[in-house]
């Protein structure tokens, strides 16, 4: 038996994106997404609060940062 709760499989994908925060942009890199998330990693040390409300641009083409897609956020829980 697992211990497993999500209920949409986790899809790794690693691209650059980035994090609006209260009127700041964080530099991060996605690390997996799935149908209701995605685990980021930040490139600066943030202190995020849980709940936070956040604008995350994830970029498709990590040579001309042009083409991305865009989606309101909460964060669910951070690590560090």
């Amino acid at each position: 038996m697992t211990d497993e709760r999500r209920l949409h499989s986790r899809i790794a994908f690693h691209t650059q994106a980035k994090l609006v925060v209260a009127g700041k942009s964080l530099e991060a890199v996605v690390l997996d997404l799935s149908l209701k998330g995605a685990l980021i990693r930040l490139s600066e040390d943030a202190k995020l609060e849980e709940g936070s409300i956040c604008l995350l641009h994830v970029y498709l083409n990590e040579i001309e940062l042009v083409d991305q897609i865009s989606m309101e956020v909460r964060i669910a829980h951070t690590l560090g």
